[in-house]
């Protein structure tokens, strides 16, 4: 038998390709187990992309409606919380002016006015609340506020009420002032829906020109008005305003409340929605697993036996990088 001896500069070749193959194996092992799907995922569909075409769709649509749920699901929190805060400021006022009104003491009547200005400021500034600089309560009118600064409304209220003939046209002035909308800046259009699921989409319509929230900013603006100049003096008028106050705020706690659980029922759609599409979400990804993922523990070992090969090629090829002909005739 001849054996043909292999020259150095054969070797070498040889030895450049070998490793160039473990080098090529250890990166696709490597992206296997990093991502755990298949470096070609051509060679797992063998051509056909038909059926991970239509995953990787899906996959995006969900993506693009848990985006869009997301922000509904903040917006409908924040509209909640601005709602709780405006009747937890109504609730507070309605009890002491019902109080101070049986006291009938000017005192009183001054302290309980500072304090209906106070949480009527507040209420007003929860119901401009914004999100990611969008105005929620503005209807399609996003970029600018929905009400009125609450000074400037109530100095719009006391102009309108100088001079009223009873205390029940000075009721009547301001309960008509803000049906009327003066008090809203935002647009009759509701804000853009949310498409959140395959089939379901999110219209929230509410806005600050809503009757009930109308009726309750009516009440506050009515407490935070005892001091006007023309009650000056009329203690009995103003105990009497403030027992309408009182009143008024407590009386529309219902419409108030309802409309809270219109917005509740919107809240638990997005979250119904949000479950569903986490499940389309994992069945589509086991699908697509099915379709080109990898055995991570096989590439893991796959990765660690082409790392040994490696490591043995380089020892190769360094013990060959010194020999030399006096080494062999030795």
């Amino acid at each position: 038998m001849i054996i043909l001896p292999t020259g150095d500069l054969a070797r070498h070749i040889i030895l450049r390709q070998q490793m160039a193959d473990v080098k090529a194996g250890l990166l696709r092992h490597s992206n296997e187990l990093a991502t755990g799907r298949a470096i070609d995922p051509g060679a797992r569909v063998k051509g056909d992309f038909t059926t991970l075409a239509g995953i990787e769709r899906g996959l995006e649509r969900l993506k693009a409606f848990k985006m869009a749920a997301t922000e509904a699901t903040l917006i409908t929190e924040t509209l909640q919380n601005a709602l709780d805060t405006t009747q937890a400021m109504a609730v507070d006022v309605g009890n002491v002016m019902l109080s101070v009104a049986s006291l009938g003491q000017d005192s009183s009547l001054d302290a309980a006015t500072l304090s209906a200005k106070d949480r009527f400021a507040t209420a007003v500034s929860a119901l401009n609340m914004q999100v990611a600089g969008r105005t929620l309560l503005a209807g399609a009118a996003t970029a600018g506020p929905a009400l009125l600064p609450a000074e400037d409304i109530l100095a719009a209220l006391t102009a309108a009420t100088t001079g009223a003939a009873s205390l029940a046209d000075f009721r009547a002035t301001v309960e008509t002032w803000f049906a009327a909308g003066n008090a809203y800046l935002g647009s009759a259009q509701p804000m853009s829906s949310f498409t959140i699921s395959e089939t379901e989409s999110i219209q929230l319509t509410m806005t600050a020109a809503d009757p009930a929230i109308g009726k309750m900013l009516s009440a506050l603006a009515l407490g935070a008005l005892l001091d006007h100049p023309d009650l000056a003096g009329q203690t009995a008028q103003r105990a009497e305003l403030a027992k309408a106050a009182g009143e008024s705020l407590l009386s529309n706690q219902g419409p108030f409340s309802a409309l809270r659980a219109t917005l509740g029922l919107a809240e638990s759609r997005v979250e119904a929605a949000v479950v569903r599409n986490g499940v389309e979400t994992t069945t589509l990804t086991q699908a697509r697993e099915a379709q080109i993922g990898v055995d991570q523990f096989d590439s893991g070992t796959q990765l660690e036996a082409a790392q040994t090969q490696l490591e043995t090629l380089y020892a190769v090829t360094a013990r060959m990088s010194r020999l030399s002909l006096a080494d062999f005739l030795r």
